[in-house]
């Protein structure tokens, strides 16, 4: 029987934005509030996706500076397999 039940394939993200799509978002937002060109960026960097860099935006945590940059521990547990650390 369990031959018979349908498994979920694990799905992977394959929209990969081109270059040219980057350039013309970053141009398009420029103007935007601050926190939507963080979250964008965040979106390009870090891999999570958008329902997680809402809740790291709306619940952000301690923050350590490390070489110029700042990292915080997600603790999303949802992704904690893929990453825990945004950079």
């Amino acid at each position: 029987m369990r031959k018979a039940i349908p498994k979920d394939e694990v799905v992977i993200d394959i929209k990969i934005p081109e270059e040219e799509q980057i350039v013309s978002d970053l141009e398009r937002i420029r103007n935007d509030p601050q926190q939507y060109q963080a979250a964008y960026n965040l979106l390009l960097d870090s891999g999570l996706r958008l329902v997680e860099v809402a809740k790291l935006l709306s619940d952000f945590p301690e923050a350590e500076r490390l070489e110029g940059f700042y990292r915080c521990q997600l603790g999303f547990s949802e992704v904690q397999s893929k990453l825990t650390t945004v950079i």
